[in-house]
C-alpha cells in the first residue's frame, strides 16, 4: 500500500476545510511539531539567530517583530564547550533555555543511535514537555561533513 495521495484541485477545499489550524511557536516562520532547518555561509549569525527565537519563545515575546507562541526549548550543541558559550555570549546574552553539550560527537551516526546520550535527550524532551529542539551544527553533519567543516548548519 502507497503513502502517496492525490488531491485533485477540486477536492482541496474541502479537505483544507476540515484540517485543524495551523500553530506556530515563532508565527508564520516555525510551524509546531515541524522540522526546520537554518542553512547559510559560515559565521553569519544562525546560531546567535536560533538563540534568540529560543528566548523569545521561552517568554512567549515577539521576535524580530512576529509574534511567539510560549514554550519549552532545549538547545543541542554539537561545537562549543562552556567556555566558548562563555566567550560568545559574555555578558551579553542570558539563556532563558536549557542547553546540552555534546562537542565532537556525531548525533547523526547509527552509534550515538544505541548510546545513552541519545537516550537521555529523549527522556529529557519527553520529561520537560520540550516543543523546540534546535541542534547546533545538525545540517553539516547530516550532509556528510565534519565538525571542523566550515559549512555546516543549525
Amino acid at each position: 500500500m502507497s503513502n502517496y495521495k492525490l488531491i485533485e484541485p477540486s477536492d482541496w477545499p474541502t479537505i483544507r476545510d476540515t484540517l485543524p489550524p495551523a500553530e506556530f511557536l515563532w508565527d508564520p516562520m516555525i510551524p509546531a511539531r515541524a522540522k526546520v532547518i537554518t542553512h547559510s555561509a559560515p559565521s553569519v549569525g544562525k546560531s546567535a539567530f536560533s538563540w534568540g527565537v529560543m528566548n523569545a519563545i521561552e517568554a512567549g515575546e515577539p521576535y524580530l517583530g512576529l509574534p511567539t507562541k510560549q514554550g519549552r526549548c532545549l538547545l543541542i550543541s554539537n561545537d562549543m564547550t562552556e567556555h566558548m558559550f562563555k566567550m560568545r555570549w559574555a555578558k551579553n546574552f542570558e539563556p532563558r533555555f536549557p542547553f546540552i553539550m555534546i562537542p565532537k560527537s556525531d548525533i547523526s551516526s547509527d552509534f550515538f543511535a544505541q548510546s545513552d546520550g541519545r537516550k537521555f535527550i529523549y527522556d529529557f524532551v519527553r520529561e520537560r514537555k520540550i516543543d523546540l529542539v534546535c541542534i547546533d551544527t545538525l545540517g553539516g553533519l547530516c550532509m556528510g561533513k565534519s565538525m571542523s567543516s566550515d559549512e555546516t548548519a543549525t
